[in-house]
């Protein structure tokens, strides 16, 4: 996987399938997540309550599976399905990481898995 800093990601748009990875900033009290360092996968949240845009699950850790965030519709970019980067930075602390800051955060595109953990190469069969 290919890793950026998110405020040098290369586009205003953050797809469904992007992995946001953070940082913890403070001990663990309750609030946030006990490993020292978290992914989270945008997904796409629009049928899951009126309102939503796209939403945060955890990837990693004690965690993973649990819904972080769903944000709210005004966090699409214009015209698309995707998440506006400019509109993560304004709202990181009041949506996603109250302790942390978005130019802590790094992010990779998801990409398509090409073999099995042991190393082999699976062809889908033939009908």
């Amino acid at each position: 996987m290919n890793w950026t800093k998110l405020s040098e990601h290369h586009g205003e748009h953050i797809y469904s399938g992007s992995i946001i990875r953070v940082p913890t900033m403070t001990p663990y009290n309750g609030d946030w997540y006990s490993e020292a360092i978290v992914d989270f996968l945008v997904f796409d949240a629009f049928g899951l309550q009126e309102g939503a845009g796209l939403g945060l699950v955890v990837m990693s850790g004690a965690k993973a599976g649990k819904i972080n965030a769903i944000f709210p519709a005004s966090s699409n970019a214009p015209k698309t399905r995707a998440l506006s980067r400019e509109w993560l930075f304004q709202n990181w602390k009041k949506y996603f990481y109250p302790e942390g800051e978005p130019h802590q955060a790094w992010i990779a595109e998801a990409e398509a898995v090409v073999e099995l953990p042991d190393g082999s190469v699976w062809q889908i069969p033939a009908r």
